[in-house]
């Protein structure tokens, strides 16, 4: 019996002794498998890393490989004062600013539609990498900037464009007609004219500029009660504006405000309005400040006229084209405003700021 009991008894060691065996053979097993497990996610995590790095680093190299970016820079036609001294100021902001990263390659497309679409043409067969944009005629040109976008070329425009590859930078006409039509509620207001004279002089018949800065401006003036008497286009030009003013003052015993769509046209109503005698209590605003808006401001000639900051929307489209050549993500971007100012005689900090402005660029006489 005892024997028995010692035979038993033993058994149930060996039993104990290969399930303790077996336990710790399972344990060791996770162990392991843990241990690698933990391994693969470190070095996956790691590679994770190290990936996000180089990316991080390649896009930081992009934007400062030292490319030279070729820019195509359409402008709508120099013999106008406005638009040449915005391409002036393109031109002097890529000499200055931009040395080795831009170079800005401009033509002059004599606000001809044809030469427009030509010259855009020459652009994209030039591969540029980039086109700046002084538009003429946005629907024109869509055709324009859907190749742009099949090519990759970015497109920085100043006007409206119905296609989302184009980028806006502009100088909100809509801005400019409810700035004078404000202005021009305001002094009439404080005049206290009956049943005054108002005449509009137009730009362009169909340019987009021309017609917002008249629709808003009228609106502006109806909404407060007063009427244009007269409309009538000198389509952006001194001259036509010349012979405008000289027919109106035949017609107009009384004249009491002309609003012009640009300044070019506001400074041959006040020569006429001066040498008629009839310049004094006549209210003369425009749009673009030009340096002979500025100065004829400065000598209480020209009431007011509104600025686009085009030291700023120059310096907007440049970097704007830079970053997109680099790789750099604008999407919020696509549509941009120059800032504006009103400039009168009465706000002279403002006045200084522009003779300033001009004097620099060597337009102030």
């Amino acid at each position: 019996m005892k024997k028995f009991l010692s035979l038993v008894l033993a058994a149930v060691m060996v039993l104990s002794l290969a399930a303790c065996g077996g336990g710790k053979k399972d344990k060791a097993t996770d162990a392991a498998g843990t241990t690698k497990a933990a391994e693969t996610t470190k070095a996956a995590e790691t590679t994770k890393a190290a990936e996000s790095k180089t990316e991080s680093k390649e896009t930081t190299t992009a934007a400062d490989s030292g490319k030279t970016f070729k820019i195509g820079f359409a402008a709508k036609g120099l013999s106008d004062a406005f638009t040449s001294m915005e391409a002036s100021e393109y031109m002097r902001q890529a000499k200055e600013n931009w040395a080795g990263k831009l170079e800005v390659l401009q033509v002059d497309c004599e606000f001809d539609t044809n030469k427009q679409i030509e010259v855009l043409e020459n652009f994209i067969a030039q591969d540029v990498d980039a086109i700046i944009c002084q538009t003429d005629d946005p629907e024109a040109i869509l055709p324009i900037v859907e190749e742009c976008k099949a090519k990759g070329i970015h497109f920085i425009n100043d006007l409206a464009v119905d296609c989302d590859w184009a980028y806006e930078v502009e100088s909100d006409p809509q801005d400019d007609g409810e700035l004078l039509g404000e202005y021009a509620v305001k002094w009439l207001d404080e005049k206290k004219i009956e049943n005054p004279t108002i005449l509009f002089m137009q730009g362009e018949v169909g340019n987009q500029h021309a017609n917002a800065r008249e629709k808003y401006c009228k609106e502006k003036l109806e909404a407060a009660g007063y009427k244009v008497t007269d409309t009538n286009t000198a389509n952006w030009q001194r001259d036509e504006a010349i012979a405008l003013m000289e027919n109106w003052c035949q017609v107009y015993d009384k004249i009491d405000a002309v609003i012009c769509a640009n300044d070019e046209m506001s400074l041959g109503v006040v020569q006429v309005l001066e040498q008629e005698g009839r310049l004094d209590g006549t209210m003369v605003i425009s749009v673009d400040a030009l340096a002979g808006a500025v100065k004829s401001v400065a000598d209480g000639k020209l009431t007011m006229t509104i600025g686009k900051d085009i030291v700023a929307g120059c310096d907007m489209s440049l970097q704007l084209a830079y970053d997109l050549c680099s790789g750099v993500d604008r999407s919020a971007d696509k549509l941009q405003k120059v800032p504006k100012d009103i400039i009168t005689l009465d706000d002279q900090k403002t006045l200084q700021k522009w003779i300033d402005i001009h004097t620099a660029a060597g337009t102030y006489q």
